[in-house]
C-alpha cells in the first residue's frame, strides 16, 4: 500500500502470509518502531520483537480492533482511514501485524511499515 496518504484518504494495510491462510491477523500502530516489544523467545535465535514502540498510539490502535482473517491464499487487506483534517499533515507512524495460530500462539510477526501523512 502507499505509505504516503493524504488527509481524507484510506490506506490499505496489506499482508501476505500464505503458510497461515485462514488465521487471524492483528494490526497495530505506534509512533515509532523502536525499541520493539518482546513477544517470544525462539531457541537459537533469541527474542523475537514486534517492531513497534509500546506507546499511546499502540494502546489506542489495539482498542480499535484492527483485526482481520488471512484469506485462503494467506492475504489480508485492512482499510485504515486517515481523518480529513489538515492537522494530520506531517504525522508519521508505523504499522505492523501479528498472525496467530489456531491455538492462539504466535504464527508470524510482520515487518513494520512507516506511514507519513502528506499534503
Amino acid at each position: 500500500s502507499q505509505p504516503y496518504p493524504r488527509p481524507g484518504e484510506v490506506i490499505q494495510l496489506t499482508t501476505s502470509l500464505p503458510q497461515l491462510a485462514g488465521l487471524p491477523l492483528v494490526y497495530a500502530l505506534a509512533w515509532s518502531d523502536r525499541p520493539g516489544i518482546p513477544l517470544r523467545h525462539v531457541p537459537g535465535l533469541g527474542t523475537e520483537l514486534v517492531p513497534l514502540a509500546p506507546d499511546a498510539l499502540l494502546a489506542m490502535s489495539l482498542q480499535m480492533g484492527l483485526v482481520t482473517l488471512l484469506n485462503p491464499q494467506g492475504q489480508a487487506n485492512l482499510p485504515l482511514p486517515i481523518p480529513a483534517q489538515a492537522s494530520m499533515i506531517g504525522l508519521r507512524f508505523h504499522a505492523a501485524a501479528v498472525a496467530f495460530t489456531k491455538t492462539l500462539g504466535v504464527g508470524a510477526i510482520t515487518n513494520d511499515v512507516a506511514i507519513e501523512v502528506v499534503k
